[in-house]
C-alpha cells in the first residue's frame, strides 16, 4: 500500500515478544486484534487494517512417526 515491499526482518510466535521488538524500535507487528498487553506497553497504538483483508498462514507442527494420517 505505501508504494515499496515490506521489509521482513523477524517472526515471532510469541505476542508480547513482538510487543516487546515494536516497544523498543521504529518497527510495526501484525498482529491478531487482543493479544496485546497494553499495561505492560503504554505507548503502543493498535490500528486495525481497513483497507484490505489480510490472509492468514497456518501451518501445522507435529512429530514425524505422527504425520502418516491426516491432519
Amino acid at each position: 500500500m505505501a508504494g515499496t515491499e515490506a521489509r521482513i526482518s523477524h517472526r515471532s510466535n510469541e505476542f508480547s515478544v513482538a510487543a516487546a521488538v515494536v516497544a523498543a524500535s521504529d518497527c510495526v507487528a501484525l498482529m491478531p486484534r487482543y493479544t496485546t498487553d497494553r499495561l505492560h506497553h503504554p505507548d503502543l497504538v493498535l490500528l486495525p487494517i481497513t483497507r484490505f483483508a489480510p490472509g492468514r498462514q497456518i501451518d501445522c507442527l507435529a512429530r514425524q512417526e505422527t504425520s502418516n494420517g491426516p491432519m
